[in-house]
């Protein structure tokens, strides 16, 4: 029987990982707004990526495929070593590396992804998790990383920090983000709350079960979840939209737009949405 595999060595197998689930918002205030899409993510030693096999249909590392890993997504975005940037990163908050670095994200989809949050774990020489951190970005083009220190054993983290960032164009930046998260094993879940003078406005999260990183479970994923990518950016919008027709305002502290891939279809919608504004009287 013919063995069909995406990695050199079947060690690394057990370092990436598939999990399948659902990502669901719930907006609170100042209407109550919700939804839920299908998404999976994938999860996977930062390290290893350079293990995948070259030219593969499948899944590639910085090459074209069905699904990939490009570098130039996170950390500095330039195209240099994600890895290496995770690594400078800890040194400037003081922290040796030692150990390992999984990621958590959206892979690209037939050449596209936005991650709107991508999470990195990781563990010492010992295996103990001790830094968390959350890459957000917007769809401007701004990202900023929160960068979580953990002094625990448990598999359950709560964890708080100041908003640094807009996200929504509908929320402000003066408020604060609770986090609760299970660390990815069986189950992955991530539970983000947003809080404006200590009360729950919007609440979204994620939850999948873990599938193995294989030739048929991508294969599966292409049906489960086709273009998903693509979907997830023009869901941000329709949701907006929504939004929008159910009359919350824009905070005006909008930054400028900086990404160009989706530069023309938010100008498009604020140029929709000044138009249909009631003007003040």
């Amino acid at each position: 029987m013919i063995r069909v595999t995406l990695f050199r060595s079947k060690e690394l197998e057990s370092e990436f990982n598939l999990y399948l689930g659902s990502i669901t918002h719930i907006r609170k205030k100042p209407k109550i707004h919700r939804f839920l899409y299908k998404a999976f993510f994938i999860h996977a030693n930062l390290k290893y990526f350079e293990n995948i096999k070259k030219y593969n249909l499948l899944f590639n590392y910085n090459r074209p495929s069905i699904f990939s890993f490009y570098d130039i997504d996170h950390g500095l975005r330039d195209g240099s070593s994600t890895f290496n940037w995770f690594v400078d990163l800890l040194k400037q908050n003081g922290i040796s590396f030692d150990g390992k670095v999984y990621v958590s994200c959206f892979p690209r989809v037939f050449g596209y992804v936005f991650n709107p949050i991508t999470i990195y774990f990781y563990f010492n020489k010992n295996n103990s998790l001790r830094v968390i951190v959350y890459e957000v970005k917007n769809t401007f083009g701004d990202q900023h990383c929160y960068l979580i220190k953990v002094n625990s054993k448990s598999n359950i983290l709560s964890h708080s920090c100041m908003k640094k960032m807009i996200v929504s164009p509908f929320n402000p930046i003066d408020h604060k983000y609770d986090f609760k998260i299970i660390i990815p094993e069986e189950k992955f879940f991530i539970r983000i709350d947003e809080l404006e003078k200590e009360e729950k406005i919007l609440s979204a999260y994620f939850e999948g079960k873990r599938k193995k990183f294989s030739v048929i479970n991508l294969i599966i994923c292409i049906f489960l979840y086709p273009l998903m990518t693509i979907k997830v950016i023009f869901a941000i919008h329709y949701e907006a939209f929504r939004l929008f027709l159910k009359g919350i305002p824009v905070s005006p502290e909008i930054p400028k737009i900086k990404n160009k891939t989706v530069a023309i279809s938010i100008s498009l919608f604020l140029s929709i949405f000044k138009v249909f504004l009631p003007k003040n009287k």
